[in-house]
């Protein structure tokens, strides 16, 4: 069993917070992203999909962390599962939901 988190991101870090309003008449809280942490690896959608050390990504310091649940799928599988979605997900198609949903599921 391995923990699952999702770290939350805001990309502007503060900047969409203070400036969105004045610039778009909107206030826009943040320009969020996300990651998952599992098997001691964070797991995030960049330029495909990238593998990181948690807290170690070009995102800098995760504003919000989430815990999901444990994950019964051993880390082999998912790193197969992985490689699979490598090949699916290309820049214009979003993966965090379906990664969560899919570590998750009983």
């Amino acid at each position: 069993m391995s923990k699952v988190q999702l770290y939350v991101y805001d990309l502007s870090n503060g900047l969409a917070k203070q400036l969105s309003r004045q610039l778009t008449g909107r206030q826009i809280d943040g320009i969020w992203h996300t990651s998952v942490v599992v098997f001691g690896k964070e797991i995030f959608y960049g330029q495909g999909i990238d593998v990181t050390r948690p807290g170690m990504s070009h995102h800098g310091r995760p504003l919000q962390i989430v815990d999901m649940g444990e994950t019964s799928i051993d880390e082999e599988t998912f790193n197969e599962y992985l490689e699979e979605m490598r090949q699916h997900y290309t820049a214009d198609k979003v993966f965090e939901e379906k990664k969560a949903s899919w570590l998750t599921r009983l």
